[in-house]
């Protein structure tokens, strides 16, 4: 049994993946899905012997759970808590750092919540299909986390009180229904490149710090933007987007410089933007903003 103790809803509960596993294959006899646990008495997923976690292939072992959870019919959603997922190691694999959770073209049909989970390698999602809502709340990411081509179908509250120690890139993703990042931390900016947002999106109450640009977005939103109560270090820089519905910045802190450039917008308000903001050092910058 492993020793891992957590909190649910108020109620203190043991590890149950080992009984979970241990009943997928009653006879032992399944050598590729198996759940060691360490000197520690912790299971493979709540380690925190990374080195271990990493020769007993700890990231295999994560994706076939996902699996199982999946097709589970007794089980409505997947709930992880206090796991710390360790990545597959890469060898001879240019443009890939030498250990990464990969997640390609994966198909998660019921509701995700994660909650005090750990990656301690970068995060790489493509083509990854979301049918249900996603929920991660008060996760770390200790290096990189790249989201591309992916779907999601259902609300995105994707990242709530997060802190990411590398970047955290989203590019070529289409949001049907609402995304927001609230009280999160990004160590190395936050990069949304060329995706569609159809609910409306939300980015609150964050701390946006370094890289070589804290805040870029180049995106199309076609139900409403809204900035509220965020601190980037450095560069907030808003180009060729297009912007529907009610847009707005409010209370917008920063060290250097607010830039909008080239963006097209169908706002029923006037001005385009309903912009509070308040720059520290540097005047804001707008340029060629079309209202149609």
């Amino acid at each position: 049994m492993c020793k891992q103790v957590y909190s649910v809803k108020g109620d203190e509960k043991t590890c149950s993946w080992p009984a979970y596993i241990a009943a997928l294959d009653p006879s032992g006899n399944d050598d590729d899905f198996v759940l060691p646990h360490d000197e520690e008495g912790l299971c493979l997923f709540h380690s925190k012997d990374i080195d271990w976690k990493r020769n007993h292939a700890c990231f295999e072992s994560f994706v076939t759970l996902l699996s199982y959870l999946n097709d589970d019919p007794r089980r409505e959603e997947i709930m992880l808590q206090n796991f710390i997922i360790t990545g597959l190691e890469l060898e001879d694999q240019p443009g890939h750092p030498d250990y990464a959770c990969l997640f390609e073209r994966y198909v998660f049909r019921k509701l995700l919540l994660m909650f005090d989970c750990v990656f301690v390698d970068e995060v790489e999602m493509e083509a990854v299909r979301f049918f249900d809502e996603v929920c991660l709340v008060s996760c770390e990411f200790k290096k990189q986390i790249l989201v591309t081509n992916c779907r999601f179908n259902e609300n995105v509250d994707m990242f709530d009180n997060c802190l990411f120690k590398g970047t955290l890139r989203l590019h070529g993703n289409h949001f049907k229904s609402p995304f927001s990042i609230v009280q999160s931390t990004t160590e190395q900016g936050l990069d949304i490149d060329i995706n569609d947002f159809f609910g409306r999106f939300l980015l609150s109450d964050c701390q946006l710090l370094n890289g070589e640009e804290s805040l870029y977005i180049m995106a199309n939103f076609h139900n409403g933007f809204e900035l509220r109560n965020n601190k980037t270090g450095d560069y907030l820089n808003l180009q060729e987007c297009t912007f529907r519905g009610d847009c707005s910045i409010h209370n917008y802190s920063a060290t250097t410089t607010l830039h909008l450039e080239e963006f097209d917008s169908a706002t029923q308000s006037h001005p385009v933007f309903d912009i509070i903001v308040r720059i520290t050092n540097n005047t804001g910058h707008v340029r060629d903003a079309q209202e149609s």
